[in-house]
């Protein structure tokens, strides 16, 4: 019989696609595991797991973001809890963005990375897409899309009064929103794989921030950082 699962590394062995949120408390540790998609289901099973089961003390996580109402829940239960956050391999985008500043201490492990990138939205135009923040002006101007241009801006303000709640200066976001929309400018379209990318312009998709960056937005409470440009 196999053992159980304890931290990601051992789940990314079995499924290189985390396509989907798992929550595991492993036996033998105050830990809980959250890997793959940040969701409803997520939340809840998260907020199941620690009301039984108040040692809990922390959460390593493993993922690639999600939906943003979710992860913003997420995050205020850590930070209410006091949960401590390890992050071990992907902090990506909605994790980066809520729950690794809500949380009140953190650890980054070697070879992980937590990356950032800007507010997006789903809108159905007869099949689900997506509009990254510098395309949502645009998508959503036409009347017919008042609903949805209603749920965006509410996103928006939702956001806006977490990071004010935190007090953190989301100005490193609007750098990278701004980086964004340049890039849009010289392209005419800011969907990485649409055009080749010019010198000086790198197709990156999430900023990586190192933790002098992280502090100069406010975030407080890194334990341990590593961060591949300044870590052997």
């Amino acid at each position: 019989m196999s053992a159980p699962l304890s931290t990601p590394a051992q789940f990314r062995q079995i499924a290189r696609h985390l396509s989907f949120s798992l929550v595991v408390r492993p036996p033998g540790t105050r830990h809980i595991l959250l890997a793959g998609r940040i969701d409803a289901n997520m939340a809840a099973m998260l907020q199941q797991a620690q009301a039984h089961d108040p040692q809990i003390d922390a959460v390593m996580i493993d993922s690639y973001g999600g939906n943003i109402n979710s992860a913003m829940e997420i995050a205020a239960l850590i930070r209410q809890r006091k949960l401590h956050l390890i992050v071990d391999g992907r902090c990506l985008s909605a994790c980066a963005n809520y729950l690794f500043p809500a949380a009140l201490s953190k650890t980054v492990l070697p070879g992980s990375v937590v990356a950032i990138h800007g507010l997006s939205a789903t809108y159905d135009d007869g099949q689900l897409k997506s509009a990254t923040e510098s395309q949502a002006h645009d998508v959503f101007c036409s009347s017919s899309r008042t609903a949805d241009r209603e749920v965006f801006n509410r996103q928006l303000a939702r956001q806006s009064e977490f990071y004010r709640q935190l007090g953190l200066q989301p100005d490193a976001h609007s750098t990278f929103s701004h980086y964004l929309a340049h890039r849009k400018a010289l392209f005419g379209t800011d969907m990485i794989d649409a055009a080749q990318h010019a010198p000086g312009c790198p197709p990156a998709q999430m900023w990586a921030r190192d933790q002098q960056q992280w502090q100069a937005m406010g975030v407080k409470g890194i334990t341990t950082y590593w961060y591949l440009a300044t870590s052997e």
